[in-house]
């Protein structure tokens, strides 16, 4: 019998976690999400890793003013599937959001194209989301060699002594989020949000499943153009044979109008750069995780109930 009539269990294992496509970059016909034309589609990206999946929707926008500067409030929610504390469960994340302006819906770059025109970022929630603590007790041990000397006749000999030290040291490991905004060489503003998430290393159980975040951007002045909203998402798996299976689709980007709105509006009569703007319902962790948003250039930490 030859040795390819065997299913050895790398073989097996790698057929569990063997994604549904894969995306032949160098192929005009990729699979992906396109645009229809229409605004504030959706579904911004997503894929399935066999029983792992990930999805990132826009669940809301709304215009309005930021420091009476026109901006608009998007709102997304970033969905992982996956089988909790297996081999097959997402050990971490980067989410990739880029805002640009764009001509009209066909989503085509102005003439000239001016990068110091697109969206300017100017508040992101959460900034950093820390999950509860779970100790790890490590015990080190140092064993120590001490020469023990004596002088003789100008000549220094002796035995060496030896000496074990033990302790107990006791590691933290949480879960964490954190967000932060940047841009490239082109730019003099942040354009670009990303969000990083790591799972909790002792208890290996996963990222969250379900993360809602938020951003805030001050809109294209002169000219003032629509924008176009590009997301990424690169999960990582904690077990895989060939990480290319993990290469992140190219999704068309979505439609922003410059008008129509998505979902029911926060206080539509308040600047987003108010005191009085209600962060608390806009954004919304899960009550077990400490939250840190990023609100007027300041950073306030509470525990949402």
């Amino acid at each position: 019998m030859s040795w390819l009539d065997t299913e050895t269990p790398s073989a097996m294992l790698n057929g569990d976690i063997e994604t549904d496509f894969l995306v032949d970059e160098s192929s005009e016909a990729t699979l992906r999400i396109q645009h229809d034309g229409a605004a504030n589609r959706a579904k911004i990206t997503a894929q399935d890793i066999s029983s792992t999946s990930f999805t990132a929707r826009l669940t809301h926008v709304q215009y309005g003013t930021y420091n009476g500067d026109d901006a608009v409030l998007l709102r997304f929610n970033f969905e992982f599937r996956f089988e909790n504390e297996s081999i097959k469960r997402l050990k971490s994340a980067s989410i990739r959001l880029t805002l640009e302006e764009t001509r009209d819906s066909t989503l085509v770059d102005p003439s000239p194209r001016n990068p110091k025109n697109d969206p300017k970022i100017v508040v992101i929630a959460p900034v950093q989301v820390c999950g509860e603590v779970k100790k790890e007790v490590k015990s080190r041990h140092w064993l120590l060699r001490i020469p023990v000397q004596y002088s003789n006749f100008g000549l220094n000999a002796g035995p060496e002594g030896e000496f074990g030290i033990e302790s107990e040291v006791n590691i933290d490991h949480r879960m964490w989020i954190n967000g932060y905004t940047t841009s490239d060489d082109y730019h003099h503003e942040d354009n670009i949000v990303i969000w990083d998430i790591k799972e909790n290393e002792t208890q290996e159980s996963g990222i969250l499943h379900r993360f809602p975040t938020t951003l805030v951007a001050v809109l294209p002045k002169e000219p003032k153009l629509p924008v176009k909203l590009t997301g990424l998402v690169q999960p990582s798996i904690a077990f895989s044979l060939n990480p290319l299976r993990l290469r992140s689709k190219r999704d068309d980007p979505i439609y922003l109008d410059m008008k129509t709105p998505k979902g029911q509006p926060f206080a539509p009569t308040l600047d987003f750069n108010s005191p009085d703007f209600p962060w608390q319902d806009v954004v919304n962790i899960l009550p077990e995780y400490t939250v840190r948003q990023f609100l007027n250039n300041f950073s306030k930490t509470f525990r949402l109930m």
